[in-house]
């Protein structure tokens, strides 16, 4: 059994856990890196759980806190225990699948930084800052299961100079894990299953997985095109950004700010946070309900959509923030599909439970609780073998 330390970093957190085997030993949180009120947080075994206050300026600092940590609680015995490192990397660019990091890999991800600018520069933070723990680290993309989508969903009508130019498809580890749960759920084989995954959060997509493969995911060459997010626009009429670089005078730099984290529920509603958004449409705000609206519209669109393509749905999956726990998104997304045979359960839905349709249901509708630790060490483990 490999020991895998995993490492996921934000702009101003690293989420971590640490697995032996399929058996979770801890999992925690370093938040507030670089601001003020920065927190260590573990949970261990046995419903013991340790919260430190701390100053943590930087990823580096915060992951040489998380070791001492875990040194100190047994989770390992030393550095040397633990047989690799497994980051999320949110874009893959060229790359298909996870991979052991050296010095080319890594100059690579450093290039892809320009194509996930939220996310990639702080990857690439954690995989700088466990260097030094001189132990293999390998990287896990979320690029990397929609590797396998055919050409027909993955090329732009741009002409062949522009080829590079692709549809990559992300929160892959996400969907991944909720595909093979949901397999476990219905008691059938991946192999055998077409399903629509729906990472819903602050970032959302929607997959189309069929016999355990994606064939389509709603982003694009970068996390923005898709569905209206927390502050990104989702897909929009190309001639847009140009028009409003002519309006406002903008640089490209300034557009894409724009786009990606002062657009989607932010621009709609003046929050990306769905519990507010929620809440206020129940007293009737128009704001919230027209970003509800919106939202709902372009989840239950993109699934008709990959009904057609997959001829069908065995299950419609629900995950991530929203997903999970949001079961009014749930509901009006599905209220749609009923000429389907779609059966939503009056009860389980909104008890969030694992199948929220009825037996009766001919397509059925789970919610999953994503665990992308799990498969980021899952991947480690695979890719060391």
């Amino acid at each position: 059994m490999r020991t895998i330390l995993v490492i996921n970093c934000g702009s101003s957190t690293v989420k971590f856990a640490v697995f032996r085997g399929s058996a979770e030993r801890c999992r925690g949180l370093v938040d507030r890196i670089g601001i003020p009120g920065s927190s260590l947080s573990i949970s261990l075994p046995g419903d013991r759980a340790i919260a430190l206050k701390l100053p943590v300026r930087t990823h580096r600092e915060g992951i040489s806190h998380l070791m001492r940590l875990i040194i100190a609680q047994d989770v390992v015995r030393s550095v040397e225990e633990i047989d690799a490192v497994g980051h999320r990397v949110v874009h893959g660019g060229s790359f298909t699948q996870s991979t052991l990091l050296d010095g080319a890999s890594i100059a690579a991800i450093r290039r892809s930084i320009r194509l996930a600018p939220l996310h990639n520069p702080h990857n690439l933070a954690g995989i700088l800052a466990c260097g030094k723990l001189r132990r293999p680290q390998v990287a896990v993309f979320d690029t990397a299961f929609h590797a396998a989508m055919p050409e027909e969903a993955w090329r732009y009508a741009l002409p062949e100079r522009f080829r590079d130019i692709r549809r990559f498809g992300f929160h892959g580890i996400s969907h991944q894990y909720v595909a093979r749960e949901a397999a476990r759920i219905l008691r059938r084989p991946l192999s055998q299953l077409k399903l629509i995954t729906c990472h819903l959060g602050n970032g959302s997509s929607l997959t189309a997985v069929r016999n355990g493969r994606s064939v389509d995911n709603t982003m694009g060459y970068t996390p923005l095109e898709g569905l209206v997010m927390g502050t990104r626009c989702g897909s929009l009429d190309p001639a847009i950004p140009l028009l409003i670089a002519q309006r406002e005078r903008l640089s490209p730099a300034e557009v894409e700010k724009l786009l990606n984290r002062e657009s989607g529920l932010k621009a709609l509603a003046g929050t990306r946070d769905m519990r507010d958004i929620l809440s206020r449409a129940k007293r009737g705000e128009r704001k919230a309900r027209l970003a509800l609206n919106i939202y709902c519209r372009a989840v239950a669109k993109h699934i008709g959509a990959y009904m057609a393509l997959l001829n069908g749905a065995d299950a419609i999956v629900f995950t991530a923030g929203i997903g999970q726990n949001a079961p009014e998104v749930r509901r009006r997304v599905l209220s749609g599909f009923r000429h389907q045979g779609l059966r939503l359960c009056p009860r389980a839905n909104p008890a969030n439970r694992a199948v929220i349709t009825r037996s009766s249901s001919r397509i059925a509708a789970l919610v999953i609780p994503t665990d992308e630790e799990r498969e980021i060490a899952r991947e480690t483990a695979r890719v060391l073998r």
